[in-house]
């Protein structure tokens, strides 16, 4: 008796199973609507960081732009000072090269 009682259950928990499926699809939609919702607010904040990120590294990319540019110019200055001493070096031993001769 016991073991025809089992399957008129498992036919009833089925049939009430059914019945929470269909239940339970419209918020498992609702979840995955709420999930989509959720990836995009994820994917929009990892934007934002993506893009404060991004000007951050152009703000530093710009200040060494401008490093670059005052140490482009320092040289090219230290080269023409360089330039000038070495001709001033270079006429100060051939003054003192011709007195020696004298």
């Amino acid at each position: 008796m016991g073991k025809q009682e089992e399957p008129a259950g498992e036919d009833e928990q089925h049939a009430g199973g059914d019945e929470t499926r269909a239940s339970a699809q419209p918020t498992h939609t609702t979840t995955t609507e709420g999930a989509k919702r959720d990836f995009e607010t994820d994917i929009q904040i990892l934007l934002d960081r993506a893009k404060s990120r991004l000007a951050a590294v152009r703000a530093v990319e710009k200040e060494n732009s401008d490093r670059i540019k005052t140490l482009k110019n320092g040289f090219k200055e230290l080269k023409g000072q360089q330039l000038g001493v070495s001709r001033d070096q270079a006429k100060t031993i051939g003054n003192l090269q011709s007195g020696l001769k004298n």
